[in-house]
């Protein structure tokens, strides 16, 4: 079952990456551009600005869940955190990595660029995500606040697990 579900999910994942990116992204390309494996780039209809604005955003929206993730509010919420992050890297990958390469990270853009030696508008991959996480954490702050402290709630009885060993269960005779 599990098999069939992770099959169903990569084909999923294949449609979308075509529906979604340009044709000319589908491939690796040629072998002359063999030195810009894994490197970042954006995409030749793209301006730097746009590139820029691109990449803060799809940082801004990784850092938003950051934050609310890291909230003290959110601290018994905790049994998802790997498929939300998981999850917005998958949609933001896939909606951005065809016209920036969707970085959102400056140190995974530095070492290919590093290592096969090209820098083209490596600025937008530094400034792009740097910007959009200091907005998006300010913005975050700003407009949900953070607690000095977090009032202890008493749970709910449909909050508490069916196995829990707090639930005093009385006997049926």
């Amino acid at each position: 079952r599990l098999r069939k579900v992770l099959s169903n999910v990569i084909i999923a994942s294949i449609i979308l990456i075509q529906v979604v990116t340009p044709k000319d992204r589908l491939t690796a390309g040629t072998v002359d551009q063999a030195d810009m494996f894994c490197v970042n780039d954006l995409h030749v209809d793209l301006s730097a600005i746009q590139g820029l604005i691109i990449e803060g955003l799809a940082t801004a929206v990784l850092m938003l869940v950051v934050c609310s993730v890291w909230d003290p509010r959110n601290q018994k919420n905790s049994d998802s955190v790997p498929i939300k992050f998981g999850l917005t890297v998958a949609v933001m990958g896939t909606a951005v990595g065809p016209y920036t390469g969707c970085s959102m990270n400056p140190a995974r853009t530095f070492a290919p660029a590093l290592w096969n030696n090209q820098w083209t508008h490596h600025w937008i991959y530094w400034f792009g995500p740097i910007g959009g996480a200091m907005i998006s954490s300010f913005m975050y702050r700003t407009i949900f606040g953070v607690p000095d402290e977090v009032e202890e709630e008493e749970p709910i009885p449909e909050a508490v697990a069916l196995n829990s060993v707090e639930i005093h269960k009385t006997e049926q005779s």
